[in-house]
């Protein structure tokens, strides 16, 4: 009987670790500022992130400034970044795990013409 309380008590304090410690995860942000091949600003674009292990997409909509975020992204995943505008689409961008530390910027241009 000792023995089952002593199994039940270890099984919930390693659960209960390996819940703080997805908890505690390091995370990054992502952001930037979308332009067209002049560089002008491009408020309204929209901004496309795309999770490379789980295919989960989020967008973002530009401020006027043209800048764009993404909070809270798992620094041991690969991400693809695009943004378009009107019709057009810029070049995709990997954010991969390698890059950079908790705070990375990556601009994204329109081939506007």
């Amino acid at each position: 009987m000792k023995l089952a309380i002593l199994f039940v008590v270890f099984s919930f304090a390693l659960a209960s670790a390996a819940a703080g410690a997805t908890r505690d995860a390091p995370t990054r942000t992502v952001t930037g500022i979308v332009t067209d091949r002049f560089g002008n600003v491009l408020p309204g674009a929209f901004v496309e992130i795309e999770n490379t292990r789980s295919l989960a997409v989020g967008s973002y909509i530009t401020q006027t400034d043209g800048r764009y975020y993404f909070h809270q992204l798992s620094t041991d995943t690969d991400y693809t970044l695009r943004a378009r505008y009107r019709t057009l689409w810029s070049k995709s961008r990997l954010l991969n795990k390698f890059t950079g530390g908790a705070r990375v910027t990556i601009d994204l241009q329109i081939p506007t013409k």
